[in-house]
């Protein structure tokens, strides 16, 4: 364990050592924690990431990114796994504040990639559009009308212009 991850969690570094990664691991992540160590330590994967919640000394709760890679010796047997952990406690606030915002109003709202590909929609636009989540996933430009669908992509690509300005 290193210093930051000590300050991080208000354990000292002896604490650590002394526990086992689920001890320090919110009860309801536990699974996706195994389920990460083992797939990193058969060697499914070089390397694993998760997104899980640990406990802190002090009782409180945090979010981390956390990347599991595995090391191993020259005949491909793991050795042992380096756990890379990054706090996400204030993104994942933003992101359930955000939810509940949008998922509160009767207003079809989506979020799309530069690439058109929606990667967030709220639950009032299949009640909106009708469409099933299946045919949302599609690329929102399968959704527009095609007489409108020169003019769309002509609007994207000029905010996607403003977006790397």
């Amino acid at each position: 364990v290193n210093q930051r991850l000590c300050e991080l969690l208000g354990y000292t570094e002896a604490e650590l050592l002394s526990m086992r990664f689920m001890d320090i691991t919110y009860p309801d992540d536990r699974d996706i924690s195994a389920r990460g160590m083992a797939a990193a330590a058969e060697g499914l994967k070089e390397s694993h990431r998760i997104e899980k919640r640990y406990l802190c000394k002090n009782g409180s709760v945090i979010w981390a990114s956390v990347n599991i890679s595995t090391v191993a010796d020259e005949h491909g047997r793991p050795v042992y796994m380096v756990n890379q952990i990054e706090d996400i406690t204030d993104r994942k606030k933003i992101d359930a504040r955000f939810r509940a915002i949008v998922e509160g109003v009767f207003v079809g709202i989506k979020l799309n990639d530069a690439n058109g590909n929606i990667i967030y929609r709220s639950p009032s636009m299949r009640a909106i559009n009708g469409w099933t989540d299946e045919e949302m996933d599609r690329n929102y430009f399968f959704l527009a009308h095609p007489d409108d669908l020169e003019k769309i992509k002509e609007v994207h690509r000029q905010e996607i212009g403003r977006a790397h300005v």
